[in-house]
């Protein structure tokens, strides 16, 4: 956490006492006030990963009108360490940093991060996400005074960013299904496979995310009803979109070469998609994939 910390970097700080002393005191509202940011993260070599994810954050106006309104706060709570605060604190100092340097195109990470080694945006992503969600849910659950409320459970990446993801598997001798639920916070769907020089759409990326996939031979499911292996059909659906719904595209692939070495390959598929409407009512629960309806919509 200090390593990432330190990417964030402003001559003003609002230390993790000052955020915590805010979040004891009131929440901030998760609104749309701010305007659109048009400043972003210079290239060192090695924050190119760093930087896509947290230049998308930052232009997510919910997100940055959450972490602008963080003002220094004049007492702090006894229940929760200042240091329990520190990337609350530091999102915060470099959405004010972004949003302030409005005459130029960029500004700078410490030079901790020059280099040229690969790295991996989606894992930064969850880490980011992961953390945050734990101080934000420390702080709540410290300014209400319990760990197991409801509410404690609450916080600005659970509203804005986590939905819930319902898998089914379904007998094919009995007809016997078991549902379970799953929150997410991104979506990682696969390319479809073939031309790789061909456009595709987001919409094919997720037909094959929420495609049934059959079970069976040594993968079958041991159903409950029937009490031994059988040939099943899993099938994923959302049953809750968030407000900011975060699409994982899978570019890499295992191959098998001839040598028997596996190999990893990116794919460069260009993925389409509306910039306004895209209706997701057909991947969502008891939704159908031919409904129609203009009532029905579920749309980003």
């Amino acid at each position: 956490t200090r390593s990432v910390t330190d990417y964030f970097l402003s001559a003003s700080r609002l230390s993790p006492t000052s955020a915590l002393a805010t979040l004891s005191q009131k929440e901030p509202a998760m609104a749309t006030a701010v305007s659109m940011i048009t400043t972003g993260l210079a290239n060192l070599g090695n924050s190119c990963y760093m930087n896509c994810i947290l230049q998308c954050l930052v232009a997510t106006r919910q997100f940055s009108n959450y972490f602008l309104q963080l003002k220094t706060g004049s007492s702090t709570s006894k229940q929760a360490k200042p240091k329990s605060m520190l990337l609350v604190a530091s999102m915060a100092n470099l959405v004010r940093i972004m949003y302030a340097n409005t005459n130029t195109n960029s500004v700078s990470p410490v030079e901790t991060f020059r280099g040229n080694s690969q790295q991996d945006c989606q894992e930064f992503l969850n880490f980011v996400l992961d953390e945050l969600d734990t101080e934000l849910l420390a702080a709540t659950s410290s300014r209400n005074g319990s760990h197991n409320s409801a509410v404690s459970r609450k916080s600005l990446i659970t509203d804005l960013v986590e939905g819930r993801l319902t898998s089914s598997l379904e007998c094919q001798t009995c007809g016997h299904t078991s549902t379970t639920t799953s929150t997410f916070t991104s979506l990682s769907v696969p390319l479809p496979p073939g031309n790789t020089s061909a456009p595709t759409t987001l919409a094919a990326c997720l037909d094959l995310f929420t495609a049934p996939e059959v079970l069976d031979g040594d993968n079958a499911w041991e159903c409950p009803k029937c009490a031994r292996p059988r040939r099943a059909l899993k099938h994923l659906q959302v049953s809750h979109f968030p407000p900011c719904l975060i699409v994982h595209l899978k570019r890499f692939q295992y191959e098998l070469r001839a040598g028997g070495d596996l190999t990893i390959k990116k794919l460069t598929t260009l993925v389409q998609f509306p910039e306004r409407g895209l209706n997701l009512a057909k991947y969502a629960v008891n939704k159908s994939r031919n409904d129609n309806d203009i009532n029905n919509t579920i749309k980003y």
